[in-house]
């Protein structure tokens, strides 16, 4: 599978993703709450984010490290600037931009 990205955001041509990507077939899906470090060191981004999991012996929830994501300067420029782009577009939609409903 290729995935095209046009991504016209991206100011300096030293950060912009690759035009065409391939999705490796094990690609991981990583559902987290947060993000629980970060750091940078010789150029080398480190996050570290966290999922609550249920501890049933305590029965209660309790943040969990579940993965460390490292890149470097450019990855974390290019990353920044999606959830710039997510955001900005998520709030000029109407339908996310005001509360559902109310059902009665």
């Amino acid at each position: 599978m290729e995935i095209s990205l046009e991504d016209t955001s991206l100011d300096d041509k030293d950060i912009k993703p690759p035009s065409k990507l391939t999705v490796a077939n094990d690609a991981v899906e990583i559902l987290i709450d947060g993000v629980a470090a970060a750091n940078v060191s010789d150029g080398i981004v480190r996050l570290s984010v966290y999922a609550k999991r249920y501890d049933p012996a305590k029965q209660t929830s309790r943040p969990t490290i579940v993965a460390n994501l490292v890149m470097g300067r450019n990855a974390m420029q290019q990353l920044q600037n999606a959830m710039q782009q997510l955001l900005a577009d998520r709030l000029t939609r109407s339908s996310d931009a005001k509360p559902p409903a109310q059902q009665q």
